[in-house]
């Protein structure tokens, strides 16, 4: 859960893969793949992906409401 404003700051994972399910709420997420560097809009619903050697942050953008989601990290 993130309260409005606050971001999971961007990290690399260097051994690891994640997968986030939003559940309620809206952000954003940065994707850094290959030097790439992708901002996108996130809903309820979405299925966010950083494969082992990516790096990504995921910020809360509303004023109000809470970013809820479940986040699975696989080690590899």
């Amino acid at each position: 859960r993130l309260i409005p404003g606050a971001s999971i700051g961007l990290h690399t994972h260097e051994d690891s893969c994640e997968t986030i399910f939003i559940l309620s709420g809206k952000g954003s997420i940065l994707e850094i793949e290959d030097g790439q560097e992708t901002l996108k809009d996130v809903h309820p619903g979405d299925c966010l992906f950083c494969a082992k050697g990516h790096s990504h942050s995921l910020r809360n953008t509303a004023e109000t409401e809470d970013l809820v989601f479940y986040a699975s990290v696989v080690m590899q």
